[in-house]
């Protein structure tokens, strides 16, 4: 259990000595919930605080909190037949036994209300309470914790296998002398140093006996069952106020084990009203009901977007599961959420092409209530830049779409060296100068510069809270061929050797640089020796606009005549074949 001079901390020197000490103190995330748990109600005994929920039934003048459940905690080794038993108190069975402790304790009532939601367990008589049954792990590490469920809890179920001895003789030592005994030993110590008069009875106790079908099967085998008569007495002997057996996977057997500690329950708030009064008894309900949920609830999910990869990263809390939904339901009430996956990615690129899609989590554990649900919504894809390389400039320019206005913030990111665009790369500005010795004064200018340009250029988008965009590549144009320029001195002629195809080539005669307004060549030509001392020559591409768009229609094979065949064409009788001839 907890020691007491932390538990008389307050809740911020708590969390701090945590933070500080838990790593060398080698405390368990179950034994930092104890000690929340420990403080907690050791403050309430001492009056220094009070339960927040019972603040505001008395302002609506309700004798109890509104919202009431009825806690069962479960105790005894970890055996099929309690696991059975806990999934049909849970959910009335059809689950698997390990999925149901899984899924834990469920949202917080409040929550639950307000979301107009719930579960198999609740029931539709508000004056009946909600079952929550509390089944914590068995392991050592999670000791303490089980301690502070004991008197935190309305009853305690104290179980064992009628099948197996050894669950029998482990109930009388373990779970009862150093589990609940012990819990009590602490009860009693607080309330003795609390010098306060709020009381905090011992929760009642009920001795189940599981698997009873069993006894008379292993009547003449060697295997001894325990019998009724010593589990009664063991029950006695403990002060419990009932015993009970049920049959395995029974939900009659398990709807009477409600029955029967909803009697032991309010038979002890008849008691305690009696003896203390309504205030004392609405405050213990209202006490144990806040320092469960505030206490006893898994950590709300966190986790960061990462718009490269296009993926969720969550953080990982070890013991707890995580459950998501993209429909917009609630993980908590949906009847099969997704499972985060157990390395916390969670790839969005099937849901980024719905816009407004929601994806929503929430942590679950066993014994604890759902967490807080995480609302991320899947960021869009931006559209991918385009542009188009200006000739006469010898630059790519980008072009500006409707959607550009529509996201401000989005940037265009570029490189051109064929590696993938990131958020360091080059940021688009201006166009992008590929002849980078090119005058701005004279378009269609030779190519000036003595590197050549890159192959490729590719562009992505990029802005806060939305998904990179498609990356996509240009080829670069290629710079033609340096014009080969023959003289022959005897004839005085010149001519262009290695000519290109779809290239033109203008020539100047006075030492100018050629343009497109310069003479063309078409072929050799004579030269005044004594007048001209250059010649000079530019390639220059043939510029295409796009083709007209091409339609063939795909023929219909004749099903039904004397013949068979293809037929195709349009409405006026144009035949398939000359179709295609006239495309051609």
């Amino acid at each position: 259990m907890a020691l007491h001079h932390l538990s008389d901390m307050t809740f911020e020197e708590l969390e701090h000595f945590v933070r500080t000490n838990g790593e060398s103190m080698q405390l368990s995330p179950a034994d930092v919930v104890a000690l929340h748990l420990h403080r907690q109600r050791r403050g309430y005994l001492s009056g220094r605080e009070r339960p927040l929920w019972l603040h505001d039934s008395i302002k609506r003048g309700d004798e109890r909190p509104s919202c009431h459940a009825l806690r069962l905690l479960i105790l005894g080794e970890e055996t099929d037949a309690k696991l059975g038993l806990a999934a049909l108190l849970l959910h009335g069975g059809g689950r698997p036994r390990h999925e149901t402790l899984l899924l834990g304790l469920g949202p917080v009532e409040e929550e639950e209300t307000e979301s107009g939601g719930g579960d198999g367990n609740s029931r539709g008589d508000a004056a009946l309470p909600r079952i929550e049954v509390l089944v914590p792990a068995v392991a050592d590490v999670t000791a303490s914790l089980r301690g502070e469920l004991c008197i935190a809890s309305d009853v305690v179920l104290l179980c064992f296998s009628v099948n197996e001895h050894a669950t029998f003789d482990a109930l009388r030592q373990r779970w009862w002398k150093d589990e609940v005994g012990r819990a009590f030993a602490v009860l009693a110590q607080d309330l003795a140093e609390a010098h306060h008069t709020t009381p905090w009875p011992a929760t009642p106790v009920i001795v189940v006996g599981l698997a009873a079908e069993k006894r008379q099967a292993l009547a003449g085998k060697n295997t001894i069952p325990v019998s009724h008569t010593e589990a009664v007495q063991l029950a006695q002997k403990m002060g419990a106020s009932k015993y009970m057996e049920i049959f395995s996977d029974n939900l009659h057997h398990a709807r009477s084990l409600v029955t029967q500690c909803m009697q032991v329950t309010n038979a002890f708030q008849q008691s305690l009203l009696k003896e203390v009064g309504a205030e004392a008894l609405s405050f213990l309900t209202a006490a144990k009901q806040q320092m469960l949920r505030c206490h006893l609830r898994a950590p709300k999910p966190d986790g960061e977007i990462d718009s490269q990869a296009m993926q969720l990263r969550l953080q990982m809390t070890p013991g707890i599961t995580y459950f998501m939904t993209f429909d917009g339901t609630d993980p908590r009430h949906h009847a099969s959420p997704a499972q985060v996956p157990h390395d916390g990615v969670v790839d969005l690129r099937p849901y980024s092409k719905q816009p407004g899609t929601v994806l929503r989590i929430c942590g679950m554990a066993r014994c604890a209530y759902s967490s807080i649900v995480l609302e991320i919504e899947v960021p869009s894809i931006l559209k991918p830049p385009s542009g188009y390389f200006d000739i006469a400039w010898r630059r790519f320019v980008l072009t500006k779409t409707p959607d550009d206005a529509l996201c401000a913030h989005r940037e265009v990111r570029y490189t051109l060296d064929g590696t993938q665009p990131t958020r360091a790369s080059m940021l688009y500005t201006h166009p992008i100068e590929l002849d980078v010795k090119s005058s701005a004064n004279f378009p269609w200018g030779s190519w000036r510069s003595s590197v050549t340009p890159p192959r490729v250029i590719r562009l992505a988008a990029f802005a806060e809270n939305e998904f990179t965009s498609p990356t996509v590549t240009y080829e670069v144009p290629a710079v033609l061929k340096t014009p080969q320029i023959e003289y022959s001195p005897q004839e005085s002629t010149v001519f262009l050797n290695s000519m290109q195809p779809m290239v033109e080539y203008h020539y100047t005669l006075d030492g100018t640089m050629p343009t497109l307004t310069s003479p063309l060549y078409t072929g050799p030509f004579s030269l005044a020796a004594d007048v001209t001392q250059q010649v000079r020559v530019v390639a220059f591409p043939r510029v295409f606009f796009p083709s007209r768009e091409a339609v063939f229609y795909v023929p219909k094979v004749k099903t039904s005549g004397s013949g068979s065949g293809i037929c195709g064409g349009d409405s006026n009788g144009t035949t398939a074949a000359a179709l295609l001839h006239q495309q051609n």
